[in-house]
């Protein structure tokens, strides 16, 4: 990243800027920004965070979140399937509304087969730390 000090134009990019980037990377790291999944100071992962920390005895990178919320969905699919038949757990995910997760209340469009109503945070670095600076929402992701 040597060449970062030849402009002042801030970078954007995806969760490869996630933690522990800035701490590897040092002051070559400020002024980037990213969209994540979840803020540092979100309510709902603090549960799973303190679980990890106590399993792993360090920090849960950003996509332990999105591992949990995954296994949330499958979990809730293959309950209210009744069986582990893989057709009945599609149709199952199909209708899967307003799970609470790490990442927000997660619904699952039958018609897409993506989540949907999630939203995302964008971070910016500052010398060494990671500031929430806004939440967005899509239109498209505000509806199936």
């Amino acid at each position: 990243m040597t060449s970062r000090k030849l402009s002042n134009i801030p970078i954007t990019g995806g969760l490869d800027f996630a933690p522990p980037f800035a701490s590897l990377a040092g002051d070559a790291a400020n002024d980037i920004y990213f969209p994540n999944n979840i803020a540092a100071e979100d309510p709902q992962i603090k549960e799973v965070a303190a679980a990890y920390k106590a399993a792993y005895n360090d920090e849960p990178l950003n996509k332990v979140f999105i591992g949990y919320d995954s296994i949330l969905v499958i979990a809730d699919a293959i309950k209210r399937a009744g069986a582990l038949d893989p057709v009945k757990v599609r149709d199952a995910m199909e209708q899967t509304k307003d799970i609470k997760g790490t990442t927000g209340n997660i619904s699952i469009s039958p018609n897409t087969h993506r989540p949907y109503g999630l939203s995302m945070v964008m971070i910016k670095i500052e010398k060494g730390q990671y500031i929430t600076k806004e939440r967005y929402i899509t239109q498209e992701q505000q509806k199936q």
